[in-house]
């Protein structure tokens, strides 16, 4: 088992309002996990002194790995380098609240001016750095960088917030904005991209980030869109590894971890690669792993995920004092931190979130269908029918032959269309693109009434589940305390850009973020992740749909920006792997170490109506059904799973 960082990087605080001794010299206490500055009105302990500052009207706590550092010691004119905190503090002075904007890179901070009775605090824009925070009006401002660490916390089941739990409980159908909301009332985070400020009792929240994909409207080359996203890419695994002494990187096989593996070695010679194999025939990725690791001659290491899932879900519920959130659970995660451990890295560089940032092209057919193009329609879906893994539509599809899968892709994909006109009541439109279908496919009313019918068994046979709560739950908890969301990201953005840039910057990736945090901090490796850049965003943003779609494959900017580094068979990869079985096994296995602890009396059940799960839980478990119809339903019930793993070590912090 691993061995935790002894002295994990840690900051927390307490500012009371109302202080009116400006005290400048605090008192200062030394520890064993860091240093605690004691002044008047407060106090804060950092594990590092770079993370504080304080003088006459100040006061600072930052963490901070900027990757624009030097530029902005430029703009401030400062001939000496300086601790984090000193920069922010001059930064501060030059821009006021404002400052944010400059910086690149990840960062927190707090800034108490006691001259203008100000408080500022604001996050990086991915959320690479966490902050939590409990503000209570004419009273305080707790702060610290995990929930555990507010000096005024204490869990217990009274602090839960339920509505936080209710969303997390119900099924998510559409990408939604990160929000401050935590499992605990009167706990915030702080949302990405966002200042908060808090003078004379006024809360408010500003986003500083606005994306402007617009400025590459000039370009006029396919060229110099690929050309502009291998300068992006490699700039931001460069910022990414900087100033670490050993470099690693997650491996899986697919794209995205090739990807910066490769570009990785490419700019600091050997690197150490970590592959997690569940051992499934389904999940194998060795055979890309093994093009990879051969190519750049990497110290390989391969681990297993835990086989037991309980106890990676409590320790991930500790560290990250929430539960679990994802249907593939965090032992995956703690293996590769045993790996990491072992291997001696201090940054490790994951492919996260490359999916959304670099963009399939699939909007293309949208498009096409939207301007009732049918020709262009046509020879898209077929190039997609082709080039994808759209095994979720048929087992057997990666061995159809070329027609049988256009031909399959363009019903079903047809058929959704109707259906959808249908559910509008735009009978004009719908006998419109009938007629249209007809003419350009040889579709017929037979084929739609056929998937009527398909549709109307496969509900009755596997019905969608709606959710597991109890019916006193759901019918209460509609608002509870207000919470501030990051919608702002989109105020001014086009709606060309708003469904990808929603998707690159929603909860659950922010989540995801959070979570590898924790762990790093845990384990004492940083993780970094280069295809969440801001420069690479709003040029990926900026890039045509028709680039990205290329072939038929997606993707194909990074695939035609890395031509010359990526091994050919990462290159030609059109599928992708599914971790559907792995996820199911953990959640049966987990449902076994859980069920006698989850008793009829335990506290689960009053969030979750149990004959409602224990009848989801009979769906998983039927070995009768395939596969592919039991993912939505495993991926509720775990989340209720991980829901009572939390509140048991809750029960237990509560007794201790």
């Amino acid at each position: 088992m691993h061995t935790p960082c002894l002295i994990a990087p840690h900051f927390s605080g307490l500012i009371h309002f109302g202080a009116t001794d400006s005290d400048t010299n605090p008192g200062t206490l030394e520890s064993s996990s860091g240093q605690r500055v004691n002044f008047a009105g407060g106090h804060v302990e950092v594990s590092t002194p770079e993370s504080f500052l304080i003088d006459s009207d100040l006061i600072i706590v930052a963490d901070t790995r900027l990757h624009n550092e030097r530029e902005v010691q430029t703009l401030l004119a400062l001939d000496r380098r300086v601790s984090p905190a000193e920069l922010l503090a001059h930064a501060y002075r030059q821009w006021g609240e404002g400052l944010s904007k400059y910086l690149s890179g990840e960062f927190v901070y707090v800034i108490w001016d006691r001259k203008a009775d100000q408080l500022v605090v604001s996050r990086d824009r991915f959320g690479f750095k966490t902050l939590y925070y409990d503000y209570q009006p004419d009273s305080h401002f707790a702060f610290a960088n995990r929930i555990s660490y507010l000096p005024t916390f204490k869990a217990s089941s009274d602090s839960i917030d339920h509505v936080k739990v209710k969303n997390f409980l119900l099924p998510e159908t559409s990408y939604r904005s990160f929000e401050d909301r935590t499992f605990y009332r009167n706990v915030k985070a702080a949302l990405p991209a966002h200042n908060l400020t808090i003078q004379a009792g006024e809360k408010a929240q500003h986003c500083y980030w606005k994306v402007d994909p617009a400025r590459y409207r000039s370009i006029s080359r396919e060229e110099e869109y690929i050309e502009l996203f291998r300068d992006y890419f490699t700039d931001s695994v460069r910022k990414s590894t900087a100033g670490f002494d050993s470099v690693g990187a997650h491996l899986s096989g697919g794209i995205d971890s090739s990807s910066v593996a490769c570009v990785a070695h490419q700019l600091a010679g050997p690197i150490a690669t970590f592959y997690i194999n569940p051992e499934l025939p389904s999940t194998d990725e060795s055979q890309f792993v093994r093009v990879v690791r051969e190519k750049i001659q990497s110290r390989h290491f391969e681990g297993h995920p835990a086989s037991d899932v309980y106890g990676s879900v409590a320790l991930l519920s500790r560290l990250f004092d929430r539960p679990e959130h994802f249907p593939l659970p965090s032992g995956f995660h703690f293996a590769a931190a045993d790996q990491i451990q072992l291997a001696g890295c201090d940054v490790v560089l994951t492919g996260h979130d490359g999916d959304s940032v670099v963009g399939h092209g699939s909007e293309l057919i949208q498009a096409y269908r939207d301007a009732e193009n049918w020709p262009a329609l046509k020879q898209t879906i077929n190039q997609y029918a082709e080039q994808r893994d759209l095994s979720h539509l048929d087992p057997g599809w990666l061995q159809m032959p070329a027609s049988e899968k256009q031909k399959r892709y363009a019903q079903h994909y047809l058929n959704g269309e109707l259906w959808s006109l249908l559910k509008k009541k735009d009978l004009g439109k719908f006998l419109k693109t009938a007629r249209a279908l007809s003419f350009e496919y040889g579709y017929s009313y037979q084929n739609f009434l056929n998937s009527g019918f398909e549709k109307m068994t496969s509900r009755l046979k596997f019905p969608t589940p709606g959710n597991i709560l109890t019916p006193e739950f759901a019918a209460t908890f509609e608002h509870g305390e207000a919470c501030m969301n990051a919608d702002s990201l989109f105020d001014e953005l086009s709606a060309d850009y708003t469904d990808q840039f929603r998707e690159i910057t929603n909860k659950s990736y922010v989540d995801a973020t959070e979570q590898l945090r924790h762990i790093g901090l845990h384990y004492g490796h940083h993780y970094a992740h280069p295809f969440f850049d801001e420069k690479l965003v709003e040029l990926s943003l900026a890039i045509p749909e028709r680039i990205k779609f290329g072939d038929g494959k997606g993707r194909d900017t990074i695939r035609r920006a890395l031509k010359d580094i990526l091994p050919q068979e990462i290159l030609n990869r059109g599928n992708k792997t599914s971790f559907s079985e792995y996820g199911l096994l953990s959640f049966q296995i987990l449902h076994l170490q859980t069920k006698s602890i989850f008793n009829n009396g335990h506290l689960l059940w009053d969030f979750v109506d149990k004959k409602k799960f224990d009848k989801v839980v009979e769906i998983v478990f039927n070995t009768a059904i395939p596969l592919r119809q039991k993912s939505r339903y495993y991926s509720l019930a775990s989340k209720a799973l991980f829901l009572g793993v939390w509140l048991e070590e809750m029960k237990s912090h509560e007794k201790n």
